[in-house]
């Protein structure tokens, strides 16, 4: 009986102190993977502050890459574009900002789009277009109240950053991709890169699935 009671303070002592080495692993391997993650956030942090400055000596470079973009593109009418050609810059950090010089079409100097993490995932809020004298540009050459022509169509920023619950869905997936694609490989879009036969097959698909959203969404 006392041998097995001291099996047992042996066998204890053992697993707290395994289990302490675990803890201490745990915890380095997490302060490791910080520290990496940190310095990449700092490098890229950099390479796109660098980036940024040149690219703000190129005229209508995100007009240019976003129209590059084999499933952005498709989505600017004449009138977005117009709109476009006004954009100084662009910024990424949690908030998609494309900030703007002084244009007629609205008065804020940046339009923005947030993502917002919670417990539910995440959650992309957009802001509001103080459009001049109350019209909005559409896809016709003419404007039109709340974005809207007498053909229906609506502008791709109205659609985009303004709240818009119809085309909810449609247009955070258009957030993800301006995020995860647009954004990091912007100048490969700008000089509309080369792609495989099997990259361009994906691709129109990509684009054809977005493009039928979007019009059932309009509908």
């Amino acid at each position: 009986m006392e041998l097995h009671a001291e099996i047992q303070e042996v066998e204890k002592k053992a697993y707290d102190k395994r289990l302490k080495l675990d803890e201490k692993y745990d915890l380095e391997t997490q302060e490791k993977e910080i520290a990496v993650c940190q310095r990449k956030t700092l490098t890229r942090g950099l390479f796109y502050y660098r980036r940024n400055k040149i690219i703000e000596t190129i005229p209508c470079f995100w007009l240019t890459a976003f129209l590059g973009h084999y499933a952005l593109g498709v989505l600017l009418s004449e009138e977005d574009q117009k709109i476009f050609r006004t954009t100084e810059d662009a910024e990424y950090w949690h908030t998609i900002t494309f900030n703007f010089a002084e244009n007629p079409y609205f008065g804020n100097e940046s339009l923005t789009k947030k993502l917002v993490y919670t417990d539910e995932g995440v959650e992309i809020c957009g802001c509001t277009i103080n459009w001049k004298d109350g019209l909005v540009a559409t896809s016709g050459n003419q404007h039109g109240k709340r974005g809207y022509a007498a053909d229906g169509d609506t502008s791709f920023f109205a659609m985009f950053f303004e709240r818009d619950d119809a085309l909810k869905g449609v247009y955070d997936e258009v957030a993800k991709v301006i995020i995860d694609d647009l954004w990091p490989n912007a100048t490969k879009y700008y000089v509309n890169g080369n792609f495989t036969d099997e990259e361009e097959v994906a691709i129109e698909e990509d684009c054809q699935y977005l493009l039928s959203c979007c019009e059932d969404r309009r509908i």
